[in-house]
């Protein structure tokens, strides 16, 4: 070790006190190794120079006095503020405490500048390069008297001979720019320095060799250039020479913040310099570290000089280490380019043809990669960087590609299609790169979003294309702490599920992290429509959008590309998608990194049911859904595509979810099962994926929900619902089976519930709501009867999707949802929404967001008192015939509010745009509305407090404005107000449309239109009632109180809707048991009379002379009035229907008419209601073509008018066999019988009779189909086009179309059939390739058309044209008279058959021909000697298969 010679390199330094610099500022329209670059960049760093407000420096501008003495003053003071000389001048027309006062006082004070007269200076004034030039060389010290004498030529010259004007043309009366006046203050901070140079000789005398520049006695710089030590230890190291003087710089220091590192260039070289080993990785091309405050982005990758302070290292032996230590502490304070670059901007996509062969080509531009190559082999990444993101290419692999010193490996490496930008740099401009700089971008699609986290997709690195997708999580809210570096994710507000991202990095030394900290960038990419032109696979797959050739980006490292939403696969971009409107994600390259229909949304939904499609030939149709989507609206008969993708959680293909030729999904792996899916723009489903597998399914385990710290508890675990794409609440065994089978699976709507987070309740043993199992059915996607609930959740217990089984849904959504009474419903053109409302203490408008479906908004729910409900719209529940409607009172939801108003449970979102409507349905005990979450019941107000209400709703009208007295010791009930309980005043009464004596139903309505208002607490009014005393005038107070639906019935009060009018009290008739009506005719005929008995002994205050009854119908109503005893009615004039008959007397006490008793029912109808039968084809209605049934068969079909099922005992056809003739109803109001005779029907006409009495006639004919013309004749030289009217009896049009349309007999070559929709007529077509012979059609065995083919005669022109040896005849071929110019190709195969051909003369008979070619109109026919010269010759051809025989001479 004594006597070995160690060569190690440091940093020289120039020992200096000076600390003032600006950071630098790159100005984009100055860029590197451009004329100026070095100049302008070195003096930004400096601080001596600075751009202007929009960031560029603009070199072309002109440069004022004031501009000029602040170059000047920076650059001689090396204060950029030129803070010392503020104030030092006097100017009228230069601001004190200015930028120029300091500026300008230097310069005055100094002797550099003089005023222009009156005391001014005239600062904004553009200068000239003669007086600029005079400046710097005043300032420089170099002005003598005599130069004055000859200004500004003397000047000019002086700055010539010092070096002051290198690099620039300057004219004396020209102005001065900004980029070459940079370059002369540039070129002066490293001339000799006159002034300072009688500094140090006044000091030194005349021993300095060399005058000092202004960037050492002023700037106090150095240049940083790398030399060699020698020696063998510490005191024995001596430094030699110094070999690089320029630098690369890389990036920032992974170790030391604020630093950056560079690689020293050799002199004169455009090689990384061998500057010591690294002894953790043994290279011996090492990086420098300096401390730097620039804009490092701006000088990366370029050659530049390295100006600043440091110090002389002292030697340091390490002892055992085999090597020197030396300091390397330098602060740069300008970094300056060198002259002579060039950089190139370059990517993937600018790859010429020839992507390997070591060069790169931009336009004219040829480009060599040698260079680059053999830099790069030695660096090392880990020399600069832990992270793995390349910033410039070393001796790692990159992308996938060994470099190896090898130009072709760097250019294919360079043209791999990802989202990299690279600068090329070559730093001599001899068309050979030197350096390139590497901008890496990643592309994501994001599958979920929170403020803490961030998860996102991207396909897995392969060599070809993957269907996998690897997943990422990323915190938002800290550092992501990797093994040897921290990341920080930054991204946009408004960023959600499905974007696409792209992620850009910056990366430096944190040191309050002692890390290494990347900051990863998150913008999100926006899609453009395009349609699909043209897809070709050469040379990798390219797709043609709108006429634009694209590439897919490669899948080289994660974060390359995405897998596709559509088509599956990046590789099924084909001709079946060709002309379809795509929307393309596309990296910053123009690569695709992502694609869907662009027509295409998505959506969750749980599946209630399927339905079969079927793909058979006239029979094809797509399967189709029934579902409950994310938002709780229910979708019923949605189409699924038929080539729909069912994937899996990792989305791989579900083979066997859905079979693609008979379009039938498995129901035991959809129905019950949540997914995410896919729609295109008629609705149909094309994808689905599942959210949820069977591996998530909680076996066995109960769970818990605490909606404040939204918290689910299962078996000691805790997961979170805040972040979920999509929850479902199921009750108990929600999937059900058909009776008949297990397979048959379906859910019921009404026990389903989609639910948000916050609209989830406690959910526990202890609270109304609690844990249920989810399902028992061995054969539905659970298959496990032990189990709770299915959640997806990531690492972080984060759930995406749940299935959770619960006891009822009384307390979901209750802080989304509340109660209101709605006045008015509209639906706009705009496809919104609106209701007039009094709901959450206002009485406003809510409107929808535009482009809403009516269903999807508003609905009606369905109370059933057995348990369960569902909802349904609006049309299907209500109508102004439906007597049997009980949700607006037998009306329409229009009509119903023409004059009244009804209680609806609303819900908005988060921006106050109406969701959802649900109109309430009546309960059983019909004073009481109710929905999913709350119950609206009528009742008189009892009590009322400060925190609590109490009512009865046992009260019964006795007149339109009293009520009967009320028993308050039953019935009663209190409820608690809610804390955010409302009031309102509802100006008016209820009313009674039904009659007295009965309850007040909430859906009798309001006086009129009532008039809402919003009130108060104070506003709702106490009854004042006298307990025991039915003498006493009680005053009732009625309201509508809406509560929380409570499993006690005592929900808190929510809202609280009060009458103003009060209500008086009457006496009512006390009618004891079986008084009243006690018996009415039940049945009677049109026209007819029934009987009514009365009895009302004992009933007090009842006038028994004034009574009567109604019979009520719908809106027929009649009154007839009645006594005690049996009455009899005529119901002449009535129409038929059931009728409700209600018995009314008059009350001496009240002086009110009320009603007696209970009502009864009578049925008037007609004894012989059917009349006309017309015979259809089948229970489906499908007409007969003539209305006449086929005989033959034994069931005839008839429609029967005004019949229905119950009648078809009473139905008799008359027949002239002993066979009676079976009748069995097809159906109820459709009236169709099928008509059975065992024996077959025979022709002719029968009568059919009901009640014994004739109602029509049908007639039984022969089936039969006639056409117009029965034959036709045809041949291949004759193309047909033909209809033919038919005649049909008995018969189906698409009984005739499947009969005619295919051929009974013969060979249909080239023959098309195609019989009208109405069967009234056939057309036939044929083509030049029918077959010669006889073709049949037939119906019910008879034929129907016959098609002849015939064969095809031809004849030969008269003249026939023999060449000159003698051996040729040449002859027109003729058909009907006119010369032929083309033949189809059997026939023209037939005629060039030689052996069909023979000719005879005078000295041959039936000789044979060589060859016979047909072209353009004519016959050459061959002799196989020369025989036809000189002779009159007969040709002849034998008819073959279809051509008849040709004699011809």
């Amino acid at each position: 070790m004594k006597n070995l010679k160690k060569v190690l390199a440091m940093v020289l330094a120039f020992a200096c006190t000076f600390s003032m610099f600006a950071g630098a500022k790159v100005f984009e329209d100055v860029k590197a190794g451009s004329d100026y670059s070095e100049a302008i960049t070195m003096l930004s760093d400096l601080g001596v120079i600075q751009g202007k407000d929009d960031g560029k420096y603009h070199p072309e501008d002109t440069i004022t006095r004031a501009e000029a003495c602040a170059m000047i003053a920076r650059l001689m003071t090396g204060d950029p503020n030129v803070s010392q000389y503020v104030g030092a001048q006097n100017f009228t027309d230069v601001a004190k405490g200015s930028w120029k006062d300091s500026a300008i006082g230097y310069c005055y004070i100094n002797g550099i500048v003089v005023g222009v007269g009156n005391n001014k200076f005239e600062p904004d004034r553009a200068i000239t390069d003669a007086e600029f030039v005079t400046m710097v060389v005043r300032a420089m010290g170099y002005e003598t008297a005599d130069m004055k004498q000859n200004y500004p030529f003397s000047y000019m010259s002086n700055a010539q001979a010092m070096g002051l004007l290198d690099g620039v043309n300057m004219v004396a009366n020209t102005d001065a720019l900004r980029g070459e006046d940079a370059q002369v203050i540039y070129n002066a901070l490293f001339a000799d320095y006159a002034r300072g140079a009688k500094l140090v000789n006044t000091t030194h005398g005349t021993s300095v060799e060399t005058y000092p520049t202004l960037a050492e006695s002023v700037w106090g710089l150095d240049r940083a250039g790398v030399g060699t030590y020698t020696g063998k230890d510490d005191e024995t190291a001596t430094l030699t020479n110094c070999k690089a003087h320029t630098w690369v710089v890389v990036g920032a220091d992974k170790q030391k913040e604020g630093n950056i590192l560079a690689y020293p260039i050799a002199d004169d070289e455009t090689e990384i310099y061998e500057s010591g080993v690294n002894s953790s990785n043994g290279t011996k091309h090492v990086p420098y570290s300096f401390k730097y405050e620039g804009d490092v982005a701006a000088i990366t990758g370029y050659e530049v000089e390295l100006w600043g302070q440091g110090k002389h290292g002292q030697p340091t032996w390490e002892k055992g280490e085999g090597k020197f230590v030396f300091s390397d502490n330098w602060t740069i304070k300008a970094a300056k380019t060198v002259k002579g670059q060039t950089a190139y901007d370059y990517d993937a996509s600018k790859a010429d043809s020839k992507s390997s062969n070591g060069t790169i080509e931009l336009g004219e531009t040829k480009l060599d990669l040698k260079s680059v190559a053999a830099n790069a082999d030695k660096i090392q990444m880990a020399n600069t960087t832990n992270t793995g993101i390349f910033t410039y290419l070393s001796n790692d692999k990159y992308n996938g590609v060994e470099l190896k010193k090898s130009e072709k490996n760097v250019e294919k490496a360079l043209n791999v299609r990802d989202g990299a930008k690279y600068k090329l740099v070559d730093w001599d401009s001899d068309g050979d790169i030197d350096w390139i700089v590497i901008d890496e971008a990643n592309y994501y699609k994001v599958e979920s979003v929170t403020s803490k986290r961030l998860t996102v997709s991207a396909m897995a690195a392969d060599k070809d294309e993957s269907t996998k997708s690897d997943t990422f999580t990323w915190k938002l809210d800290d550092l992501n702490e990797e093994k040897n570096y921290k990341v920080k994710v930054v991204t946009p507000d408004d960023l959600k599920e499905g974007d696409v991202i792209e992620v850009t990095y910056k990366t430096a030394y944190v040191k309050s992290e002692k890390s290494e900290v990347i900051t990863a960038t998150v913008t999100k990419v926006e899609s453009d429509n395009h349609e699909l032109d043209k897809v070709s696979t050469k040379d990798g797959l390219t797709v043609t959008f709108d006429g634009d050739a694209m590439r897919i980006a490669e899948n080289q490292s994660a974060g390359d590309v995405v897998i596709p939403s559509n088509p599956a696969k990046y590789a099924d971009f084909d001709e079946e998608e060709l002309g379809t409107q795509f929307a393309l994600w596309q990296n910053r390259n123009g690569f695709i990194v992502y694609s869907d229909y662009a027509t295409d949304s998505t959506n969750y939904m749980m599946v209630l049911d399927t339905g079969a499609g079927s793909d058979k030939t006239g029979d094809r149709k797509l399967a189709k859904v029934d579902f409950v989507a994310a938002d709780n609206k229910l979708h019923k008969d949605v189409e699924v595509a038929s080539d729909v993708r069912i994937v899996d959680v990792d989305g791989k293909t579900v083979s066997d979810a859905y079979n693609d030729k008979t379009r039938v999904l498995d129901e035991s792996k959809v129905v019950g099962n949540v997914y995410k899916y896919w729609t295109d723009s008629d609705g149909k489903i094309t994808k689905m994926q599942e959210m949820v597998a069977k591996k998530d399914i909680q076996s066995g385990k109960d769970y818990t929900y605490t909606a404040k710290n939204d918290r689910l508890t299962v078996n000691g675990e805790s997961y979170a619902l805040k972040g979920a794409k999509v929850v479902f609440a199921v009750t108990e065994d929600y999937i059900q089976h058909d009776s008949k089978t297990t397979t048959d699976l379906y859910v019921k709507s009404g026990d389903v519930l989609a639910v948000k987070q916050s609209d989830i309740p406690d959910i526990a043993s202890s609270e109304d709501t609690y844990a249920a199992k989810l399902d028992k059915e061995t054969t539905s996607w659970i298959a496990n009867d032990n189990a709770y609930l299915a959640i997806k959740a990531n690492k972080d217990k984060d759930i995406s999707a749940a299935v959770l089984g619960v006891n009822n849904f009384n307390k979901f959504n209750a802080g989304t949802t509340k109660v209101g009474l709605v006045t008015n419903v509209s639906y706009d053109k705009n496809d919104v929404v609106s209701i007039d409302v009094a709901y959450n203490g206002k009485v406003d408008t809510i409107s929808s967001a535009e482009k809403k479906d009516f269903d999807d908004i508003v609905s009606v729910y369905e109370y059933k008192s057995n348990g369960g409900s569902t909802t349904h719209s609006v049309k299907s529940r209500t109508s102004d015939t439906d007597s049997s409607n009980d949700v607006f009172a037998g009306k329409s939801l229009k009509n119903y509010l023409e004059k009244g108003a009804a209680y609806a449970e609303i819900t908005t979102d988060a921006d106050g745009k109406l969701t959802d409507v649900v109109f309430m349905d009546q309960k059983d005990d019909k004073n009481t509305v109710v929905g999913s979450y709350y119950q609206v019941s009528r009742a008189v107000i009892t009590d009322t407090r400060d925190g609590w209400i109490s009512s009865n709703k046992n009260a019964k009208y006795a007149t339109s404005k009293k009520l009967e007295t009320l028993d308050t010791k039953n019935g009663q009930v209190a409820n608690d107000y809610a804390s955010d309980a409302v009031f309102y005043t509802i100006d008016g009464r209820p009313t009674s449309v039904n009659g007295y004596s009965k309850a007040m139903e909430i859906l009798d309505g309001f006086t009129s239109n009532p008039t809402i208002k919003s009130a108060d607490k104070k506003d709702v009014q106490k009854s004042h009632i006298t307990e025991n005393d039915s003498s006493a005038s009680d005053e009732y107070y009625v309201a509508d109180i809406a509560s929380k639906i409570d499993k006690d019935g005592k929900g808190d009060a929510v809202a609280v809707y009060m009458y103003s009018d009060e209500m008086g009290e009457v006496i009512g008739l006390n009618v004891g048991s079986g008084k009243g009506l006690t018996d009415v005719t039940a049945e009677v005929a049109v026209d007819g009379k029934a009987t009514v008995k009365v009895d009302v002994s004992g009933i007090a205050n009842l006038n028994t002379k004034d009574m009567y009854v109604i019979l009520k119908s719908g809106n027929t109503e009649k009154k007839f009035s009645v006594s005690e005893g049996s009455n009899t009615l005529d119901l002449s004039g009535l129409p038929t229907g059931s009728y409700t008959v209600t018995l009314y007397g008059f009350n001496k006490s009240s002086d009110e008419y009320q009603k007696i008793g209970d009502n009864k029912t009578l049925e008037i109808k007609t004894t012989v209601v059917a009349k006309d039968v017309a015979v259809v084809a089948d229970y489906a209605g499908t007409a007969l073509i003539g209305n006449k049934a086929p005989a033959g068969g034994q069931d005839v079909y008839v429609k029967i008018t005004g019949a229905d099922a119950s009648l078809g005992s009473k139905i008799t056809v008359e027949t002239d066999k002993s066979v009676p003739v079976s009748i069995t109803a097809q159906g109820n109001s459709a009236g169709i019988y099928k008509l059975t005779d065992a024996t077959n029907w025979k022709a002719g006409n029968y009568n059919v009779f009901v009640e014994g009495k004739q109602v029509g006639t049908f007639e039984v004919a022969a089936a039969k189909v006639v056409a117009a013309e029965t034959s036709l004749n045809v041949n291949a030289m004759e193309a047909q086009d033909k209809n033919i009217n038919l005649t049909v009896t008995a018969m189906t049009a698409a009984q005739v179309k499947a009969a005619l349309e295919t051929k009974h007999s013969g060979t249909d070559t080239g023959i098309t059939v195609k019989v009208a929709d109405d069967a009234a007529s056939m057309n036939i077509k044929t083509d030049d390739t029918v077959v010669v012979g006889t073709v049949k059609y037939q119906a019910n065995g008879e034929d129907v058309l016959t098609i002849n083919v015939q064969k095809v005669t031809f004849t030969l022109a008269s003249k026939a044209v023999t060449d000159t040896t003698g051996s040729k005849v040449v002859v027109d071929l003729m058909y009907n008279g006119q010369k032929v110019t083309t033949l189809p190709a059997a026939i023209k195969a037939e005629l060039e058959t030689n052996t069909n051909w023979t000719y005879g003369g005078s000295n041959v008979n039936g000789a044979a021909v060589s060859t016979v070619v047909f072209a353009d109109g004519q016959l050459t026919i061959t002799a196989k000697t020369a025989e036809f010269n000189g002779q009159d010759v007969t040709v002849q051809y034998t008819a073959s298969t279809n051509v008849e025989g040709i004699s011809a001479f």
